[in-house]
C-alpha cells in the first residue's frame, strides 16, 4: 500500500536489507528494472562518491530508531551520478512479524546540495574489485534474467 501511494522513488528492503520492492518512479530515477534490482542490496547505487561512512549511519540510525534521512551521491545503472535524499522507516508486518525498511527518496536539483554531496572530500572510494563485482552482479542478472517478486 506505502509503495502505491508514494508521490516519491519508493524501495523495500526485507530484515537482510535486500530489495524486495520497487515502484516504476524508482525504476526511472535509479534506471535499474524491478528484475534488476529485486535481492540485491542498495550497494547497487553506490559508487566513487558515495559517502560510505554516511550510507552506514543511515543504515544503523534505520535499524535502532526505526526511521532515519539523509542526502547522498547515489549512481543511475548507466553510472550518472545523482544527489539522493532519502527518508527510510522501519516496520513490521504484524501476519508474520517480519521487519521491513520503506524508503522514499528524490533527486536533489539545487545546485548549492549538489555540489555539497558531489565534494570528492565528502567521498569513500570503494576498492576496484568491489566496483567491477558490483557491476559484474547488474550483468548477470541481466543476462540470466535473475530476480523473483513483483515491483509495485
Amino acid at each position: 500500500e506505502m509503495m502505491l501511494s508514494s508521490e516519491d522513488a519508493a524501495i523495500v528492503l526485507d530484515q537482510a536489507e535486500n530489495i524486495v520492492a520497487v515502484n516504476e518512479k524508482w525504476q526511472s530515477l535509479c534506471g535499474y528494472s524491478a528484475k534488476e534490482a529485486l535481492h540485491h542490496s542498495t550497494k547497487i547505487l553506490q559508487g566513487e562518491m558515495t559517502n560510505e561512512e554516511k550510507a552506514r549511519g543511515f543504515a544503523q540510525e534505520l535499524r535502532t530508531l526505526g526511521e532515519a534521512r539523509t542526502t547522498l551521491a547515489n549512481y543511475t545503472r548507466e553510472g550518472e551520478p545523482f544527489a539522493h535524499k532519502l527518508h527510510a522507516t522501519r516496520f513490521t508486518d504484524h501476519r508474520t512479524g517480519d521487519v521491513f525498511f520503506f524508503t522514499e527518496g528524490v533527486e536533489v536539483k539545487d545546485a548549492a546540495i549538489r555540489r555539497a554531496i558531489f565534494k570528492r572530500g565528502n567521498a569513500h572510494r570503494p576498492s576496484e574489485n568491489l566496483t567491477f563485482e558490483l557491476r559484474l552482479v547488474g550483468l548477470l542478472s541481466t543476462v540470466l534474467g535473475v530476480a523473483a517478486g513483483a515491483a509495485y
